[in-house]
């Protein structure tokens, strides 16, 4: 069925490129519309998923700079996943301008990816310390060189738990986050290096998929270590749970033949994405797009299992922000940190917040909290920026009203006696 739609979608944009050329204008205008929402429907049905936050070059919604497919990042001919289902337009690894993302070492940050179709297998995230470009040498040696690994679970994990953060943490391979099941938005928080800076780097999702196969060593293991825990193993790997042994033989198995094959990577069909990030060292002011805080479910705790007993989630969950549309490139130079307030803003709230407007040192609405981390001093977006409150970033002034500051009251005059 893939192959099938693979075909008629080449079939199309051919088609759709013989008309751009030939036909008049009005005519053009709406034939190539009505293809190119048939092909949208075709991605939609073919691809499987995509990096929505950090948010993937060109955007996580539909543009010609994915062919308006941000689910289609199926290839192995790039290392940001240009290829197979994208447009032969789309150029994801040569799109470097932005959004960029701040985050900061040492922390732990929840990622979203949204998938359209459930293949199983296993996710990874791996940080270049460089702007991956099509000009950078063994870019996927830069990325596997600083594969992250995933924070430590909640505490508050049951057994058979459905968030996906709550699935053991396989000891051998501690930068995997296996696939539950079920489509739709998955989040999964992971841990940015220690004593780690970058002024713009890259962060590469991939996603393994083994529906049709086992991709990677050791995922016998990982399901067995699955079931001792009180889940559901054959709903997470299907017709490719097998036993640790017996899966590690079938894994050596099927990535020799591929090796003999000439392909690049596992045995299956492989997604990747990349997204452009900024990395500051804690207590250093971030770039201008703040990161969403991580979701904290509530259920009893979980029975003791082979995984460490892990530290506390954060409390009080937020929605992640929307990027504005269209996103501003970020102007060179981090935020400045603001003179010192007095108080505690941050004292009940979880999020980012703009400083309230006359705040020493906030008189154009330039003032935000990142109340993520408990109490921390007034930060500003850079020059001609202002703090978006309702999208939590630093966006274009124009696309932020900025009220004037209140005036003081007057204090009353002193009555005649």
């Amino acid at each position: 069925a893939i192959l099938a739609q693979a075909i008629l979608a080449h079939r199309l944009r051919r088609l759709a490129s013989a008309i751009h050329s030939c036909a008049p204008f009005g005519k053009m205008h709406r034939s190539t519309g009505q293809i190119l929402l048939l092909l949208a429907a075709l991605g939609g049905a073919a691809a499987h998923g995509y990096l929505k936050f950090p948010p993937m070059r060109g955007g996580a919604r539909g543009s010609s700079l994915n062919a308006y497919c941000p689910q289609c990042g199926n290839g192995e001919s790039s290392v940001c996943g240009d290829g197979g289902q994208w447009g032969a337009s789309s150029d994801l690894i040569g799109h470097l301008s932005g959004p960029e993302t701040p985050l900061t070492a040492g922390s732990t940050v929840e990622f979203v990816v949204v998938l359209t179709a459930h293949h199983m297998g296993h996710f990874e995230f791996g940080l270049c310390n460089q702007q991956v470009s099509p000009s950078t040498a063994n870019a996927q040696a830069c990325f596997d060189s600083r594969k992250l690994v995933r924070a430590l679970r909640p505490s508050n994990c049951v057994p058979g738990d459905s968030r996906g953060d709550c699935q053991p943490i396989q000891q051998a391979h501690p930068e995997r986050w296996y696939l539950p099941p079920g489509t739709g938005t998955h989040r999964m928080r992971f841990k940015i290096p220690d004593n780690f800076d970058c002024p713009l780097c890259t962060l590469q999702w991939r996603w393994w998929t083994a529906n049709s196969c086992i991709p990677a060593e050791d995922y016998g293991c990982f399901f067995d270590a699955l079931g001792n825990e009180g889940y559901d193993a054959t709903s997470w790997c299907g017709s490719y749970c097998g036993t640790c042994s017996q899966v590690l033989l079938q894994a050596n198995s099927s990535r020799e033949q591929r090796r003999q094959s000439g392909a690049l990577a596992g045995c299956g069909e492989e997604f990747r994405n990349c997204a452009d990030v900024v990395v500051s060292q804690s207590g250093t002011p971030p770039s201008p797009t703040p990161a969403p805080p991580a979701p904290a479910p509530t259920p009893a705790p979980l029975a003791s299992g082979p995984i460490a007993t892990p530290s506390p989630m954060p409390a009080a969950p937020t929605p992640a922000p929307t990027v504005p549309t269209p996103m501003p490139t970020m102007p060179t130079g981090a935020p400045t940190q603001a003179p010192p307030t007095t108080g505690n803003f941050c004292e009940g709230k979880q999020g980012l917040f703009a400083a309230p407007r006359g705040a020493a040192g906030n008189d154009d609405c330039r003032g935000f909290y990142n109340c993520l981390h408990g109490s921390e001093p007034m930060q500003l977006c850079g020059p001609g920026l202002r703090f978006n409150e309702p999208a939590a970033v630093c966006d274009w002034a124009r696309n932020v009203q900025c009220s004037a500051a209140p005036e003081p009251e007057p204090e009353p005059e002193p009555e005649p006696e």
